[in-house]
């Protein structure tokens, strides 16, 4: 008969305990407390399973230059399911291995929120609240070309 080791059985119930209180939370729409939740559950998967992709941290504190992307994607597409394939959020993620797909997808989100755009999340740092006020007002043109100067710097460290 086929029993799961002690490690892992504790980690798939600590995984199903947090989706729990995720799912709790969510129906009291507290999207923070769901995010952080889903972080957890995700950092718990990566462990087991290795996969690529997967969130090795949560210490990712974002840079001026990771927002000034994000800016440029936000303005780029209309919505999240987008981004994801697009050259330059490959190379942020890339330069970046702390910044997960889904974390992009949330500063996005931040930025819709402060572009008046009904997609977006009430939850954008000071940081990116800068951003969008010094470059909202800057062509798509000019947002990617600030993007790639932010890339190459990012890609040089």
């Amino acid at each position: 008969m086929f029993s799961m080791k002690p490690l892992l059985n504790s980690d798939l119930l600590c995984l199903q305990k947090n989706i729990k209180i995720a799912y709790e939370e969510s129906v009291r729409e507290n999207c923070k407390g769901v995010k952080d939740m889903l972080f957890d559950c995700l950092l718990i998967l990566s462990k087991l399973s290795a996969a690529d992709g997967a969130p090795k941290t949560k210490k990712h504190k974002w840079a001026t230059d990771d927002e000034i992307v994000g800016f440029y994607l936000a303005n780029k597409f209309s919505d999240t399911s987008s981004f994801r394939k697009d050259h330059f959020a490959k190379r942020l993620i890339k330069a970046r291995p702390t910044i997960s797909m889904g974390s992009l997808q949330m500063l996005i989100q931040n930025f819709y929120h402060l572009m008046g755009k009904d997609k977006g999340l009430g939850s954008a740092s000071r940081l990116a609240k800068e951003i969008h006020a010094k470059y909202k007002n800057q062509s798509l043109a000019k947002l990617q070309n600030l993007a790639e100067i932010a890339l190459k710097r990012l890609e040089n460290n």
